[in-house]
């Protein structure tokens, strides 16, 4: 299923440059690709625990696909075959395995042959592209232009911001290198540039990162 999927995928993609060739606007097209979010692990333990009870109860074991479509779309989540080792859990969780993605934006001539090492957040995609079309009107969008990480892979600059889980009962915020998970069951602060597995809880010895990212979050509305 993989291979058949990343075939379709590749397939899918050529036929839209071969489009743009055709039509001779390729070199004044801009080609962003990214991932919605990280893959789906098997067995995926999902967030909250309430979601589990269909797998739990047996009732993905059931002739598929279910006739209730809540308990279909809930059961399609233990269907995975992913894999975002080093990066824990996924899809639907805010641990880096659920949403730290690769991308890739090629603009030919202009944007090719690099690799950026940034975090840049997807709600930041739209006022770079705006950027670098030098799109003059004024917009009130989410997000800022990230050019500079673009044009120049050595500038440090990275996004600041938030995510949260599908009922919105915990929230991440990233501000690199750390990010701050926040939840009813406490804090939990990692380094996730040298810890990118989560392992480790630096919270408590740095308390002051804690509360500069909760405040971040308070500032913040979802």
């Amino acid at each position: 299923t993989h291979a058949a999927m990343v075939h379709e995928m590749d397939d899918a993609i050529g036929k839209i440059i071969n489009a743009l060739k055709k039509k001779n606007i390729l070199d004044n097209t801009i080609i962003f690709f990214a991932s919605d979010n990280g893959g789906l692990p098997p067995n995926l333990e999902l967030d909250p625990g309430i979601l589990n009870l269909p797998y739990k109860l047996g009732i993905c074991d059931w002739e598929r696909p279910l006739s209730f479509e809540v308990f279909e779309w809930l059961c399609s989540n233990f269907d995975g075959a992913s894999s975002n080792m080093p990066l824990p859990k996924g899809k639907m969780s805010v641990s880096e395995g659920g949403i730290r993605v690769p991308a890739a934006i090629w603009w030919p001539g202009k944007l090719e042959y690099s690799k950026s090492q940034n975090f840049i957040s997807m709600m930041d995609v739209l006022p770079t592209i705006l950027d670098l079309i030098n799109y003059e009107n004024q917009l009130d969008v989410d997000g800022e232009s990230r050019v500079n990480s673009l044009s120049d892979v050595t500038n440090p600059e990275t996004s600041k911001y938030v995510v949260t889980n599908i009922i919105n009962d915990k929230y991440a915020v990233i501000d690199m290198p750390y990010k701050l998970i926040s939840s009813a069951e406490g804090d939990q602060l990692f380094n996730i540039l040298y810890d990118q597995s989560e392992s480790t809880n630096i919270a408590q010895e740095n308390q002051a990162i804690v509360s500069k990212l909760k405040n971040i979050l308070s500032l913040i509305h979802i």
